[in-house]
Parts: C-alpha cells; sequence; structure tokens
C-alpha cells in the first residue's frame, strides 16, 4: 500500500519532464529577480528621510559650487583692480 499514490492516479502523464521542470525553474528564479527589484524601488521610493537627505546634498553641493565661482570672480575682480590701479 505504501507504494500506490494517494491520489489513486496511477498514470504518469501528469509528472512534467526535466526540461519543462528546468524551463519553470528558470522562469521563477527571474520572477523572484524581478519582484525583489520591484520591492527595492518602492522601499528606496517610500524612505523619504533619505531621499530628503540625499537632496539635501545635492543642494548644498550646487550652491557649494556656485558660491566658490562667484568667490573666485570676486578675488579675480579685485586683483584686476588693484593690478590696474598700481599701473596708474
Amino acid at each position: 500500500m505504501a507504494d500506490q499514490n494517494p491520489t489513486g492516479d496511477d498514470s504518469s502523464a501528469a509528472k512534467p519532464t526535466s526540461p519543462e521542470v528546468a524551463r519553470i525553474e528558470a522562469d521563477l528564479e527571474e520572477t523572484r529577480e524581478r519582484l525583489a527589484e520591484t520591492v527595492d524601488a518602492l522601499g528606496a521610493k517610500l524612505d523619504v528621510k533619505t531621499r530628503t537627505t540625499e537632496k539635501v546634498t545635492e543642494l548644498r553641493d550646487e550652491r557649494g559650487t556656485e558660491i566658490a565661482v562667484a568667490a573666485g570672480t570676486v578675488v579675480a575682480l579685485l586683483v584686476v583692480l588693484v593690478v590696474w590701479r598700481r599701473r596708474r
């Protein structure tokens, strides 16, 4: 009795073949990877604190660059002005 199929069906037609099993497993793995990527993307969008911190850092970097360029321009103009006045 232990060798009998629990469903009472003795046919082997319902069992998938090895290539079919491999294809199904590959499809499942691909689906898992896409799902993991989607969950990660959604998690990143919902992480408001991190997104805010990144945006603030980005804006500080942009402003830091703008301030450095402006300061360099002012210093260059002052140097030109001092040299020009000394030559007069």
